[in-house]
């Protein structure tokens, strides 16, 4: 499980990216998964979990759903994208994951990071449009992130979240917390 840890400290920084860097993450995932084959010994329990039953259902759910739809290729994209649902919950539980709880902090701020980064990136391009331009029209809404073909109201979300992590992680949490600011 050492190998899991970064690769889902990428996925998490990947996601305010783009789908490639996800795409790298997430094989990485399932690649060192099955190198690690702790999953066969947990493989037993894994149905004990009732996020794994809850997640299959739902899974299940929409492939019969796929029965009653007009359109097979809208449904079949659909479960292709509800796909990583059912398989995070398995890979996840499976995985022997066990001290993850002490590392999701990690991950959380691995998120931070990747909006982090894609914001300097957005504003540093925006900025040198605005001024080999002219044009404010770049520093603002859907042309601020649109180097990374981003929607501006789901950045704003990932920023949103971010700070939520940050609040939560920094103030809640009082592990970060100088010790002149706790109570």
């Amino acid at each position: 499980s050492r190998f899991i840890y970064p690769a889902l400290l990428l996925i998490a920084f990947a996601i305010p990216f783009n789908n490639l860097l996800i795409q790298a993450g997430v094989f990485l995932l399932l690649f060192f998964w099955i190198i690690e084959r702790a999953y066969l010994i947990t493989w037993k329990n894994i149905f004990k979990q009732p996020v794994i039953w809850i997640t299959l259902l739902y899974f299940l759910l929409h492939i019969l759903g796929l029965f009653y739809s007009d359109n097979l290729q809208e449904g079949k994209f659909n479960i292709e994208k509800k796909l990583s649902l059912f398989a995070f919950p398995i890979l996840l539980g499976t995985c022997g994951y066990t001290n993850l709880r002490g590392k999701i902090k990690y991950i959380l701020l691995s998120f931070v990071a990747g909006c982090l980064a894609v914001t300097l990136i957005c504003l540093s391009v925006s900025l040198y449009g605005y001024v080999s331009t002219g044009d404010s029209e770049s520093l603002v809404y859907h042309q601020l992130v649109s180097f990374f073909h981003l929607h501006a109201v789901y950045f704003g979300m990932y920023l949103s979240l971010s700070i939520f992590f940050l609040f939560n992680i920094f103030f809640i949490s009082n592990e970060f917390m100088p010790k002149w600011i706790k109570p």
